[in-house]
Protein backbone atom coordinates (compact mmCIF):
# COMPACT_ATOMS: atom_id res chain seq x y z
CA UNK A 1 0.00 0.00 0.00
CA UNK A 2 1.36 3.30 -1.32
CA UNK A 3 1.89 5.54 2.37
CA UNK A 4 0.02 8.99 2.47
CA UNK A 5 1.87 12.28 2.54
CA UNK A 6 1.17 16.16 2.28
CA UNK A 7 1.76 16.03 -1.30
CA UNK A 8 -0.75 13.41 -2.43
CA UNK A 9 -3.54 14.77 0.18
CA UNK A 10 -3.67 18.39 -1.12
CA UNK A 11 -3.85 19.86 -4.09
CA UNK A 12 -1.27 22.20 -5.02
CA UNK A 13 -3.65 25.47 -4.54
CA UNK A 14 -3.57 24.45 -0.77
CA UNK A 15 -0.08 23.68 -0.14
CA UNK A 16 0.66 24.95 3.72
CA UNK A 17 2.98 28.19 3.52
CA UNK A 18 5.47 28.15 5.90
CA UNK A 19 8.01 31.03 6.20
CA UNK A 20 11.88 30.23 7.62
CA UNK A 21 13.69 33.25 9.69
CA UNK A 22 17.30 32.40 10.12
CA UNK A 23 20.31 33.92 9.85
CA UNK A 24 22.20 30.69 8.78
CA UNK A 25 22.21 29.99 4.79
CA UNK A 26 22.16 26.26 5.83
CA UNK A 27 20.03 26.29 8.23
CA UNK A 28 17.63 27.61 6.26
CA UNK A 29 18.17 25.56 3.20
CA UNK A 30 17.95 22.79 5.16
CA UNK A 31 14.45 23.63 7.03
CA UNK A 32 13.22 23.94 3.08
CA UNK A 33 14.54 21.00 2.21
CA UNK A 34 12.22 19.28 4.89
CA UNK A 35 9.21 21.28 4.47
CA UNK A 36 8.95 20.71 0.72
CA UNK A 37 9.53 17.05 0.99
CA UNK A 38 6.27 17.10 2.98
CA UNK A 39 4.66 19.41 0.04
CA UNK A 40 4.90 22.67 1.48
CA UNK A 41 5.24 26.25 0.22
CA UNK A 42 8.28 27.85 1.48
CA UNK A 43 9.48 31.10 2.01
CA UNK A 44 12.67 32.38 3.44
CA UNK A 45 14.21 35.23 5.51
CA UNK A 46 17.78 35.75 6.38
CA UNK A 47 16.93 38.62 9.11
CA UNK A 48 13.78 39.98 11.11
CA UNK A 49 12.99 43.10 8.99
CA UNK A 50 13.02 40.71 5.61
CA UNK A 51 10.52 38.53 7.91
CA UNK A 52 8.56 41.10 8.81
CA UNK A 53 8.30 42.40 5.18
CA UNK A 54 7.62 38.96 3.93
CA UNK A 55 4.46 38.32 6.84
CA UNK A 56 3.17 41.49 5.06
CA UNK A 57 2.97 40.61 2.13
CA UNK A 58 1.22 37.25 2.66
CA UNK A 59 -0.21 34.90 5.31
CA UNK A 60 2.01 32.03 7.01
CA UNK A 61 0.73 28.39 8.13
CA UNK A 62 3.55 28.23 9.73
CA UNK A 63 6.99 29.97 10.91
CA UNK A 64 10.12 28.73 11.84
CA UNK A 65 12.03 31.26 13.89
CA UNK A 66 15.38 31.54 15.12
CA UNK A 67 15.24 33.37 18.48
CA UNK A 68 18.69 35.12 17.89
CA UNK A 69 18.35 36.82 15.38
CA UNK A 70 21.46 39.65 13.84
CA UNK A 71 18.75 42.83 13.82
CA UNK A 72 16.44 41.84 16.18
CA UNK A 73 15.24 39.22 19.22
CA UNK A 74 13.30 36.21 17.52
CA UNK A 75 10.68 37.35 20.47
CA UNK A 76 9.98 40.78 19.73
CA UNK A 77 9.51 39.99 15.77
Amino acid sequence: QKPISVRTMAPEAVRPRVLVVDDELRVRMLHRLLAESLGCEVTEAPDGLAALEAMRKAPFDLVLLDLGLPDMDGYDL
